[in-house]
């Protein structure tokens, strides 16, 4: 390599094409590039340091390069992209009743995002192992409500501008004496940067895009009622949320977990607080994932998402859709989709990802199931708007274990469900008149298709092993689809895939039904047992039609711009 280019070369060059070059290079070539020309030095440096990542694995001291970033006037300004991950390395196991080492200087470094003014994009990422210690007082959670809370608690007061010494000091002693975990972290408090006074860095961080990865289904009232995750999440600002929610599990009885009931007051809670009326009304794309399957069980109703407006009501200026895991099984929700986007100019919405979402048609379920109704809001007139919860289960029965039966007695009961998707896609087709882009699949087969080393060394995932391209398919589910399962390593251009992969689109992996056994969750049925019931069998054929007729529709209008 030479020491230096052409000046007759870069000058003759325009810089857009060196944007675009600079821009699909590893931060390691952007670094060395710095060196080779002094007019594209500045270029090189802005792509290098665009992006930084904030790790808890002790042996890459990704803190220290934060925190030197941060300090030097030169650098911190051009970041606009900041991830912040928990995993601790490859050195500890998760899930194996192991002493838990606690990241002390990730933590330590999350006030210094504070200094990151022109920060557009933030990504937290957690362990998909969440829950309490409480159920089990043998079991060893890692990342317990209270580090998750320590984390997010500090990322919303550090990105509001409310952050202090004193008020983490408090913070940290609160939860040293609930916690156990915390009572060995080592606190430091003294993020000094020079020439940055208290003034510059007192106001909100104008975030665009915030993703978390495994939030855990826990509604935790500490961080939703502060006043910095208010500010954080409702700025007008903040248009791009991605959420994929982990959920709690019971290895020892996986049957117990339906009746871990902070999941259902999780979702019960979220249109009143990650999606509160602020916030949705602010939103352009987003994209909401669970590690299970969610929207019967536990329930998601997405009519309680800033009601009774009317054309402003749900999400009216939403532009992009992603839902992973989602079941349908109620006609509502065909209708609630439909409707979104009304407000955004494009006249509804203009993208939808449907990543494993499944129809429900037959559950196994605890009885009776709910034949209530709830007030959802009120409308411009002051009446209130009343929705029905038939078809669900009841809040009160989940709590409560069944007792034994005797005598042949049941707890059980079955339910059919008719929503069916030729049913669903034939009323889209008919009333989503802006939708330009349609995909449905699953974005959780990379791994067994694309080699993804590219991808995985530039997120710090090497050596994960906990499903790290999992993680990723709520945020990059509008990638290119990957090749065919069956294909080839060495046929596989991994470059395309260098900045995700979306939806893969087999043809099992489409136009999916579900059934709920009973237990915890749901089960996709890929068989397909429609024989067993006449009147259903041309199910899978009047299924593809509907999807032919809808995807040709949609990409038609794409074609017209």
């Amino acid at each position: 390599m030479t020491d230096s280019l052409p000046s007759s070369l870069t000058s003759r060059i325009p810089p857009e094409v060196f944007n675009e070059i600079f821009s699909h290079l590893p931060q390691n070539a952007l670094l060395a590039f710095r060196a080779l020309d002094h007019r594209l030095g500045a270029l090189a440096t802005a792509h290098a340091f665009r992006h930084v990542h904030l790790g808890a694995r002790e042996d890459k001291g990704d803190h220290e390069l934060l925190i030197n970033v941060a300090r030097s006037e030169n650098l911190r300004h051009l970041i606009r992209e900041i991830t912040c991950d928990t995993w601790v390395g490859l050195n500890f196991r998760y899930n194996a009743h192991a002493s838990y080492p606690l990241p002390s200087e990730f933590l330590n470094a999350l006030p210094y995002l504070r200094f990151f003014r022109n920060l557009s994009t933030l990504h937290v990422v957690f362990s998909s192992f969440c829950g309490h210690t409480f159920f089990d007082p043998y079991e060893s959670i890692e990342e317990t409500t209270d580090f998750r809370y320590r984390v997010l608690d500090t990322v919303f007061r550090s990105v509001a501008g409310t952050w202090s010494a004193e008020q983490q000091a408090a913070t940290d002693q609160t939860l040293q004496e609930m916690c156990y975990q915390m009572k060995y972290f080592e606190p430091v408090y003294d993020q000094i940067v020079p020439d940055v006074s208290d003034d510059d860095i007192a106001s909100r961080i104008p975030l665009k895009t915030l993703t978390i990865s495994n939030l855990g289904d826990y509604n935790d009232e500490r961080l939703t009622n502060s006043d910095a995750f208010k500010s954080v999440l409702e700025s007008k600002e903040l248009v791009d949320l991605k959420l994929q929610i982990t959920t709690q599990a019971y290895d020892p009885a996986p049957e117990e977990e339906l009746y871990l009931c902070d999941k259902y007051d999780f979702f019960a809670a979220l249109p009143s607080t990650w999606l509160s009326p602020t916030v949705a009304g602010n939103l352009n794309t987003m994209s909401l994932y669970c590690r299970d399957y969610w929207g019967w069980n536990p329930k998601m109703d997405f009519r309680a998402v800033r009601p009774g407006l009317g054309v402003d009501s749900g999400f009216p200026n939403l532009k992009v859709l992603a839902l992973g895991r989602y079941v349908f099984s109620h006609e509502w929700q065909v209708d609630w989709i439909a409707s979104l986007g009304r407000q955004n100019g494009r006249g509804g919405l203009e993208e939808l990802y449907l990543d494993n979402c499944p129809i429900m048609y037959h559950a196994y379920h605890l009885k009776p199931l709910d034949e209530s109704t709830t007030v959802i809001g009120k409308d411009k007139n002051g009446d209130g708007i009343v929705v029905s919860n038939e078809g669900y289960h009841r809040r009160d029965v989940l709590a409560h274990r069944p007792p034994t039966q005797r005598g042949g007695g049941r707890t059980h009961d079955k339910r059919e469900f008719p929503l069916r998707w030729h049913t669903i896609l034939s009323q889209w087709n008919e009333s989503m008149n802006g939708l330009r882009v349609f995909k449905m699949g699953c974005g959780a087969l990379t791994s067994s298709s694309v080699n993804m080393g590219h991808f995985l060394q530039n997120h710090g995932d090497i050596g994960r092993g906990d499903c790290s391209i999992d993680r990723h398919a709520f945020r990059y589910f509008d990638c290119l689809s990957p090749p065919p399962e069956d294909t080839p390593f060495e046929d596989i251009d991994d470059d395309k895939y260098a900045s995700g992969v979306g939806l893969s689109q087999d043809r099992n992996r489409i136009l999916q039904y579900a059934y709920f056994g009973g237990s915890d969750t749901c089960l996709v049925d890929r068989n397909r047992p429609w024989y067993r019931i006449p009147e259903r069998e041309n199910t899978d054929s009047q299924d593809e039609l509907a999807l032919e007729v809808f995807s040709a529709t949609v990409k038609a209008r794409r074609m017209r711009g």
